[in-house]
């Protein structure tokens, strides 16, 4: 059975012609964002609305995953990176067509990182049906050491009082600690705290988006 993942924006044509034509679906994961205007909302509602009434007799599973923004990539990205991770990457179909081009830039890159086989319902065409779309897949590896890793996981997990408490949370020398967090505060991926003084740094979005990624990277 086929899990297909959509992008929706303010019409429907783009996503049902891409349920017809995908084999087996059995899970429909539908990403909407809301609009950045009263009336543009209004209009993302009603067609999320027209969706779900035009499945409503259909024995699909429907998952709307509300996205927070219709501009914010990382969150994008992380919503859909962690939905190919639970359904896994080789079950699903990817409809790009329909919403913002920031919520196409993160489904490709969900896409490429994966290898999720992508579709796409061409603009402005008599012709409805889906066009496959050849995207490379590329098979990343972590630029993050297993020591390093866990030094940042644990700065997106958890905020600690000094570096000693930190380094002893990870099992390593302090002055190790150290030096993974000035590599990793150069790199962008961690901020300084509040307390910037006493506390370890936090990660960023991009680190912890980096996580993600190296999660969804791993073997099962």
């Amino acid at each position: 059975m086929t899990t297909l993942l959509s992008t929706l924006g303010f019409t429907p044509d783009k996503l049902l012609p891409a349920i017809a034509a995908t084999e087996k679906v059995q899970t429909l994961i539908i990403y909407h964002a809301p609009g950045e205007t009263p009336e543009k909302d209004k209009s993302a509602q009603d067609t999320l609305k027209k969706v779900l009434a035009h499945l409503e007799d259909t024995r699909l599973r429907i998952v709307p995953r509300k996205l927070p923004h219709p501009w914010h990539v990382p969150e994008m990205l992380e919503a859909m990176l962690t939905d190919l991770r639970h359904e896994g990457p080789d079950n699903c179909v990817f409809n790009l067509t329909g919403g913002t081009k920031a919520m196409a830039v993160a489904a490709t890159l969900a896409c490429v990182l994966t290898g999720t086989r992508a579709i796409y319902v061409p603009e402005a065409s008599p012709d409805p049906r889906p066009v496959p779309l050849p995207l490379p897949a590329l098979r990343l590896e972590s630029p993050l050491s297993p020591q390093r890793a866990r030094v940042l996981r644990a700065l997106a997990e958890t905020e600690y009082p000094s570096q000693a408490t930190l380094a002893k949370a990870v099992n390593l020398a302090e002055s190790s600690v150290q030096h993974h967090m000035r590599e990793m505060r150069e790199a962008g991926l961690l901020e300084p705290a509040a307390n910037a003084r006493e506390s370890p740094p936090r990660a960023t979005e991009a680190g912890r988006l980096l996580l993600l990624i190296q999660h969804v990277l791993e073997p099962e």
